[in-house]
């Protein structure tokens, strides 16, 4: 996907865009991880909600 060949002059702007990409696959990530814990917990809560 990414590909480095020799130096480039705009070596900089492919740099930036890599961390880009990093920083938005992580975050999708977390909010994924996120997500799925509510959708787990959703029950637990449900019946904590019930039982008080």
């Amino acid at each position: 996907m990414v590909r480095r060949a020799g130096p480039l002059p705009h070596g900089t702007v492919v740099t930036m865009l890599d961390v880009l990409m990093n920083t938005a696959a992580v975050i999708g990530g977390v909010v994924l991880f996120l997500m799925l814990l509510t959708v787990a917990a959703l029950p637990f809560l449900q019946e904590w909600g019930e039982q008080r």
